[in-house]
């Protein structure tokens, strides 16, 4: 199962947000560290998370396996500089899905956006990474006024608790 939580508080909260969760929810103490490639963890505890943010409202995604969350609030997007850097079958899709595919993907990876986001493309609702579609599993749902997307290798149910 993965717990997704959304509350609405700003981005300086979200340390706050997860040591509350972790503490609250799962009876953690959380001591964070890093990957080797700098994405955040829990020092000697199986559980693995993943925080968003925008706007106002922070998301946190846990679960026992690598995972990757993004969230956009549904604004108005002025795409004219962003359509350029998309190919022709990514300009027909929702952007914030299109976008929250790949933003949970790379952090599902533990990389940085711009090393991966060149050689990523989301058509027709499957994401792909050097021209072959990603093995990993994305879910997209609509909380808050947002678009969320969850990326782990494999699925799982999602719980969604506004708090």
């Amino acid at each position: 199962m993965i717990s997704v939580y959304l509350t609405h508080a700003p981005q300086q909260q979200s340390r706050n947000f997860l040591r509350h969760i972790l503490s609250e929810r799962y009876r953690i103490e959380a001591e964070l560290c890093s990957s080797p490639a700098g994405k955040p963890c829990l020092s000697n505890n199986p559980l693995r998370f993943s925080l968003a943010h925008s706007g106002g409202l922070l998301a946190l995604a846990v679960c026992k396996q690598e995972i990757g969350l993004d969230a956009e609030l549904r604004r108005p997007i002025r795409c004219e500089a962003i359509a350029a850097r998309l190919s022709q079958a990514e300009r027909k899709e929702d952007f914030l899905t299109l976008w929250t595919a790949k933003e949970a993907y790379v952090k599902f990876r533990g990389e940085r956006l711009c090393s991966l986001l060149p050689a990523l493309r989301y058509e027709a609702g499957v994401l792909s990474f050097a021209g072959a579609p990603v093995s990993a599993c994305l879910r997209h749902f609509e909380a808050e006024g947002a678009v969320l997307c969850v990326c782990t290798e494999h699925k799982e149910d999602v719980r969604l608790t506004v708090v």
